[in-house]
């Protein structure tokens, strides 16, 4: 017997058709705003097109929008365009940032994301962050520290062994 089915489309009511913005008009500040956007899908395609057509002098407005007070997964797209499109120089920012508490374990792992990058990614933030509360924080600090790999920082990767959190003991030792 063949398969009966049918597909219903559910609308609000108050529901009206938006048009989505032609990206490939729009400048590069208007691409970094669309990175703002509540829209996931949005925010990776302006991501696309600014890392396309490159910096265009929007450093400043993406280290501005990222210390502001929009949603964290918002400042966490523009974080991760701003070091795909300026790399190694990101990295004082990405550093400054691990100061903000939301922030921190995000700001951790795109400073030692990228394997091009992270011969030269400071360990300091690392190593401060494995004392941290959160057990996210430590669980990034252990993986960055790993990915960046210098061995001068084992001893202080192998108190947390034992750490209480499962995850963190367990990255811990892998990590060594």
């Amino acid at each position: 017997t063949p398969d009966v089915g049918f597909i219903a489309r559910m609308t609000p009511k108050d529901w009206k058709f938006k048009a989505s913005p032609d990206l490939k008009k729009m400048d590069e500040k208007e691409l970094v705003l669309e990175i703002t956007s509540p829209s996931s899908t949005m925010r990776t395609y302006a991501q696309r097109q600014l890392l396309k057509r490159g910096e265009g002098g929007t450093v400043s407005l993406i280290e501005k929008l990222a210390q502001s007070t929009i949603p964290v997964e918002q400042k966490l797209a523009l974080i991760c365009t701003l070091k795909q499109l300026i790399g190694t120089n990101a990295n004082d920012f990405l550093v400054k940032l691990t100061a903000d508490e939301k922030m921190r374990e995000y700001a951790l792992r795109v400073l030692a994301d990228a394997p091009e990058d992270r011969a030269k990614a400071p360990t300091e933030p690392f190593v401060k962050a494995l004392a941290d509360t959160n057990p996210r924080v430590r669980e990034q600090a252990v993986i960055g520290l790993a990915r960046i790999g210098d061995k001068a920082t084992a001893n202080s990767v192998l108190p947390l062994v034992a750490d209480a959190d499962p995850v963190v003991a367990h990255l811990a030792i892998n990590a060594l």
